[in-house]
């Protein structure tokens, strides 16, 4: 049986965020590849990334959290693809982000590292 001590020890007053990409972040990505071959949502779900944020009790937690880190996350996923700002959409506020991407919430999260 595993010792929980050592888990339990690793829990982290953090939640996580994963980001989740939706239609249109998928058409923009799809529309920078000069291939035929195209890329789908499943196939993005596949390793999406995951931000750590302070601890968050209710969903207008995170809401606030993402309304005041939307800038740079939505910055982070644009770069994942390219690196050329000028291929990037304009207009990157709050609401674009909510219409580009879905967010799954971890409350818990644990930290094996140490």
């Amino acid at each position: 049986m595993a010792d929980t001590e050592d888990i339990t020890d690793g829990d982290m007053d953090s939640s996580a965020i994963e980001i989740v990409a939706l239609e249109p972040f998928l058409e923009w990505v799809n529309q920078l590849e000069n291939d035929d071959e195209k890329i789908s949502l499943e196939e993005l779900e596949d390793d999406s990334n995951i931000y750590l944020i302070p601890e968050c009790e209710t969903e207008e937690d995170i809401l606030n959290i993402l309304s005041m880190k939307h800038e740079v996350i939505f910055a982070n996923e644009l770069y994942d693809w390219s690196t050329n700002e000028d291929e990037w959409p304009e207009n990157r506020d709050f609401e674009t982000f909510k219409k580009w991407f879905g967010v799954r919430f971890h409350s818990i999260v644990f930290d094996l590292t140490q």
